[in-house]
């Protein structure tokens, strides 16, 4: 969970739940291969450093996310995609953390601080809320998404062909 004064923002755990055999598949941004699971690369997307216009007059529209707190991915794995950019992770204000990309969203809405949010999570949300996208020199890059299930998970003819038919239309190998 993610805690900022009296709202809670709740993270689901999708590994455990395809672990313990809640739910065949899970869609996730992560690209490493987590233990005693099958992960089929589907695509990838460019990422934004991201703000709510309010935080963003706070701050005098400053494109300095040092000057910024900032909402971090607590496992790392969307936020590992600019570790090779030129920023001092040892610098950033860390205020909060979660893993799941909604919740990291509604904080950063909420004015708790900016964040990294891919580009097609950006799209729709701002459909619902104004975000501010913080203008280079922080280049992203990407994240990728996937789609994981257990290795030992019964492939019966209907997941058999749901595994094929993401197979048929992922845009990455």
């Amino acid at each position: 969970m993610l805690e900022n004064k009296d709202k809670f923002y709740p993270q689901p755990d999708f590994l455990k739940h395809i672990k313990d055999k809640d739910v065949d598949f899970g869609f996730i941004h992560i690209d490493n291969q987590p233990l005693y699971m099958k992960r089929l690369r589907l695509w990838e997307e460019n990422i934004y450093f991201v703000a709510s216009p309010k935080l963003y007059e706070k701050h005098n529209q400053s494109n300095d996310i040092y000057e910024y707190p900032v909402v971090a991915y607590t496992d790392r794995n969307l936020s590992s995609k600019i570790n090779n950019l030129d920023v001092d992770f040892s610098k950033l204000n860390i205020v909060a953390e979660s893993n799941d990309t909604m919740t990291v969203l509604h904080a950063i809405a909420d004015g708790i601080g900016i964040g990294i949010v891919p580009a097609k999570k950006l799209e729709f949300y701002k459909k619902y809320t104004d975000l501010v996208v913080l203008p280079a020199p922080y280049d992203t890059g990407k994240v990728v998404y996937s789609v994981i299930y257990d290795s030992e998970l019964d492939l019966n003819p209907i997941r058999k062909r749901f595994v094929e038919l993401l197979e048929e239309n992922r845009e990455i190998e």
